[in-house]
């Protein structure tokens, strides 16, 4: 039963990421660029979307009180990680008819693109998240004398 709400949760917090990526990109299009340049205005907007994504991947740490060494960290990461890849390629291909070589230099932070910062908080997160919330309150520590 908690295997099928932790999906249910997984999939839940992607979705609300995803409800606030285009109004983050909206953000950075009309007043981040305009104000700052395309290189500051897009990493602001990307460390915005991986603040973001920290706070969902942060819930959902808390709402399973999971720890760095939980198989669920691997799970929330490995299905956002997926389903961000098939949205972005997949939409930026069908829909914004993009090319792969568009689409993949969102990825060059030579180019000044951020978007694999993104993609690395995605991943790294889960992990980020539990080592942040400590030991469990149920497992003795070791404490210096």
């Amino acid at each position: 039963m908690i295997l099928g709400r932790l999906w249910l949760w997984i999939g839940l917090m992607w979705l609300a990421v995803l409800v606030c990526a285009p109004l983050n990109g909206t953000l950075r299009e009309f007043v981040l660029v305009p104000a700052l340049g395309r290189t500051i205005g897009g990493l602001i907007s990307a460390l915005l979307l991986s603040a973001i994504a920290l706070a969902a991947q942060g819930h959902l740490v808390r709402r399973f009180g999971l720890r760095p060494r939980d198989a669920a960290c691997a799970w929330i990461a490995a299905s956002w990680l997926v389903a961000t890849l098939a949205f972005e390629f997949g939409v930026g291909r069908t829909v914004g008819h993009r090319t792969w070589e568009e689409l993949l230099l969102e990825y060059n932070l030579f180019a000044g693109r951020f978007w694999s910062l993104v993609v690395l908080t995605i991943v790294a997160g889960p992990w980020l998240m539990a080592w942040r919330r400590g030991p469990r309150q149920d497992t003795p520590t070791l404490q210096a004398n």
